[in-house]
């Protein structure tokens, strides 16, 4: 049941001490699971954690999701095994507040919104009197409709909350609920509450974030739209998880993607060619792939000085390209050479910075005893390690949107969930 499983992971969460609070209360059922997202508030200092931790908890259950970060200061998080049901959790990395007096937007920063974090029985809640004051001018920037079901379960919920802590406050939701009022009447008493309490009080600090935030936002848009120009998405996972099917059957579906295969950008580097010379001689046992990765760095830099062959490619030709590997791969050694363990070449800290930055990037995966029987020379360790030192190399670089498929799962079906939230969501 994923409504269990979706329980157990925020019920986590909490255990490792990431604070990520709801910002408004919703049912979590089998029938509520998939109607709407569920809205999150999480300081943006604990993205990698949560990233991380996500990423361990729905890999082990064998659970696919998507990370989309397109927009500046909020985090979708898509979980799902089938287009049809999907999980949708929105993180917030600050909160908006829309004036009634001047329609302009003002923000509550992470600075102030952590001091509302309260820890209750093992799990974090947002204070219930800012959570209620935000979710009325939720209402209010949003124009809901105040008669819809779900909203008037929600201001239930706060009045009866309310008539606790605050009860001068929970005669507004009661006079809401009763249509003795208009939210439009009360809007500017909410507001000036929540400004007076959670927003900076000089005017001057107040505009300075507005203009900050502002500026950030579209640098972020502006980024991210020259990365949509750039048709070129890597997909990376060990030998055996099913890169070259997965590719094929995306462009069975869609006839403009195309499969790149990315040796061929560093095998005619004259670079490359000199290495390989001297590597080939002290290990004449290896095969032409081992030695790649024995002198990962070289290989990485023969790629790169290639790389705007393919970037040109990418950007002025109709057809969107799909590598089945990319200069993560080479950060690593002792996947293919047998060693006791994988680790990463010495000079990754280095390189790593230099890893070009693509709209969107796949990690296909698959448990260890499928893989193993795709190919036998790898082994269950060095597996479980490149699964986790990969999707620390994509988290660890700048990144937009990031694709978790588990190959176990029909590959038809797998594509036709990639390209239908590829395309939704660009």
């Amino acid at each position: 049941m994923m409504s269990t499983l979706f329980e157990r992971l925020i019920l986590l969460l909490h255990k490792h001490e990431i604070p990520i609070v709801l910002l408004r209360v919703k049912d979590i059922s089998e029938d509520t699971l998939y109607s709407g997202d569920f809205d999150f508030y999480l300081d943006p200092t604990y993205k990698k954690k949560l990233f991380t931790f996500i990423f361990d908890f729905l890999s082990k259950n064998e659970i696919n999701f998507f990370i989309d970060q397109k927009k500046y200061g909020k985090t979708k998080i898509f979980i799902f095994n089938d287009v049809e049901k999907i999980l949708q959790l929105e993180i917030w990395h600050y909160l908006e507040i829309k004036s009634p007096f001047s329609r302009i937007t003002h923000y509550i920063m992470p600075e102030k919104i952590n001091q509302l974090i309260l820890k209750k029985d093992a799990t974090y809640v947002l204070h219930p009197l800012f959570e209620a004051l935000y979710y009325l001018s939720h209402l209010y920037t949003k124009s809901k409709n105040l008669l819809a079901e779900e909203i008037n379960q929600r201001l239930s919920f706060y009045w009866t909350y309310l008539q606790e802590v605050s009860p001068k406050d929970a005669i507004l939701f009661e006079k809401l609920l009763s249509r003795d009022i208009d939210l439009t009447q009360i809007i500017s008493q909410v507001f000036l509450k929540i400004k007076k309490e959670y927003i900076y009080d000089s005017s001057f600090k107040m505009s300075f974030v507005t203009f900050k935030i502002k500026f950030l936002k579209a640098l972020h848009k502006l980024s991210f739209t020259a990365r949509k120009k750039v048709k070129l998405t890597p997909v990376l996972g060990p030998d055996g998880v099913g890169k070259t099917t997965f590719i094929e059957e995306l462009s069975r579906q869609n006839p403009t993607i195309v499969y790149y295969r990315f040796k061929k950008l560093f095998r005619k580097s004259l670079l490359y060619k000199l290495c390989f010379q001297i590597q080939s001689k002290k290990n004449s046992s290896l095969e032409k792939n081992q030695i790649d990765e024995l002198m990962g760095g070289c290989v990485f830099l023969s790629a790169l000085s290639h790389y705007p062959f393919l970037l040109f490619s990418a950007i002025f030709k109709t057809k969107s390209i799909f590598s089945d590997r990319f200069f993560h791969d080479y950060l690593l050694k002792g996947v293919r050479i047998h060693q006791d363990k994988l680790t990463y070449i010495s000079n990754k800290p280095l390189l790593i910075h230099f890893i070009p930055n693509t709209k969107t990037i796949i990690q296909l995966d698959a448990n260890s005893e499928t893989i193993l029987k795709r190919k036998q020379e790898l082994n269950h360790d060095i597996i479980c390690l490149y699964r986790q030192h990969i999707f620390h190399l994509i988290i660890d670089t700048p990144f937009y949107q990031y694709f978790y498929l588990n190959t176990k799962y029909d590959v038809k079906d797998l594509a036709k969930s990639f390209l239908y939230l590829n395309e939704t969501y660009s």
